[in-house]
């Protein structure tokens, strides 16, 4: 029902229309907003209204458009593949990413893992005080599934990837520094809360909605833990070193990662990087930071202690969790309570024509929509309730 209801929606599709699909929306999409999908919907004006304001976000790939996320089953890489015209007024541009598989590609455990962790982390974020708004996290709205693909709309999130206004910037003052960073803090706590690590932060997964505010996106790498996990993922210039050395990891690496973005947002490049992956791997490891001369004594410090390589004394990591971190002096100025309310003042407000403006956004080149074998039913049994 999911690719009809779109076509719809919004004019045509330039793909073909898949079968047997199966659908949910999740409660944290606003009741007023709510997109009834199923066998018995009709297509009513009043959904146009309501999805044309949703967004699909995808890691460094982020296209903040009317969406619908498509994943392949038994994912590797993403990329653009198609796009819709909307027939909604005003006219908006819906792009459509997918992962895809080479024709010799079968479905494996880490596709199958990584697709289905990426929705719990999303539908299970939202906030206390705010329930119909993520606490720093992009939503998702609804997902359906056929044999090949995965169907996913995400909220609306305009403003663009922080990683643009910093390459455009260069660095950011401390104050923007401070701003972005008391966010972050809020939203790794709020995620280790409910037992996920993120494993994947980076400017690039970073974005900012309407009013300035952070949105943390791609939950790919993300996992709901009990205990240690130990797959090798991540970003190499982020990567903690307990996950190079493959001792198993948990919710400390997200610390460390911050300890990174810190450093860049500060100073325009991370603390460690190479020419290659296994250069990188190296400097982490040997744990030797050049600090800039113009950062603060406050900011050098707390990146030394986010940055300790013995996880048991990272800070975050300790008895008292993510309040180390808001107690650190860095942060001294940062009224705590009102971080998750977003009372804080963003230092960047992203400039916006209207509803559907993508212009804060890189361009990619778009792929043909290349054809995805489907999947046995064994295999999509794991996909039963997605």
């Amino acid at each position: 029902m999911c690719m009809p209801i779109l076509a719809s929606i919004c004019g045509h599709i330039v793909w073909p229309v898949p079968t047997n699909i199966s659908t949910s929306y999740h409660p944290s999409m606003p009741k007023s907003e709510h997109v009834p999908l199923g066998t018995q919907v009709s297509v009513s004006p009043s959904m146009s209204t309501s999805m044309y304001n949703y967004t699909l976000c995808s890691g460094s790939l982020c296209t903040p458009i009317l969406a619908c996320l498509c994943v392949q089953l038994g994912v590797c890489t993403y990329h653009y593949s198609a796009s819709i015209q909307s027939s909604i007024l005003p006219p908006i541009h819906a792009h459509v990413p997918h992962v895809s598989v080479g024709a010799s590609s079968t479905p494996g455990p880490t596709g199958v893992s990584t697709s289905t962790h990426h929705l719990p982390a999303h539908v299970s974020c939202s906030h206390p005080v705010h329930p119909t708004r993520s606490v720093s996290t992009a939503l998702r709205f609804w997902t359906c599934h056929d044999a090949r693909f995965l169907y996913m709309l995400m909220e609306y999130v305009p403003g663009g990837e922080l990683f643009s206004y910093l390459r455009s910037r260069g660095r950011f003052p401390a104050t923007s520094g401070l701003f972005y960073s008391a966010e972050i803090v809020c939203a790794l706590q709020y995620l280790h809360s409910r037992d996920i690590v993120y494993r994947d932060l980076k400017p690039e997964n970073i974005l900012l909605d309407r009013e300035g505010h952070i949105k943390l996106t791609d939950f790919g790498f993300a996992k709901k833990l009990v205990d240690r996990t130990w797959t090798l993922c991540g970003t190499p210039e982020y990567l903690a070193p307990e996950v190079i050395q493959s001792k198993g990891h948990g919710r400390a690496v997200d610390w460390w990662a911050l300890g990174i973005l810190v450093f860049e947002m500060l100073s325009g490049f991370p603390p460690f990087f190479d020419d290659n992956p296994f250069g990188i791997y190296q400097k982490i490891l040997a744990g030797r930071i050049d600090f800039p001369r113009h950062l603060d004594f406050s900011a050098k410090d707390l990146i030394k202690k986010l940055l300790v390589v013995d996880r048991t004394r990272r800070l975050g990591n300790m008895k008292n969790g993510a309040e180390d971190v808001k107690r650190h002096r860095w942060f001294r100025a940062v009224d705590w309570d009102s971080v998750p309310q977003r009372k804080l003042k963003p230092p960047i407000v992203p400039k916006l024509s209207g509803d559907g403006d993508t212009s804060n956004f890189e361009t990619y080149p778009e792929n043909d929509w290349d054809p995805a074998p489907p999947v046995t039913e064994k295999d999509l049994e794991i996909f039963k309730n997605f």
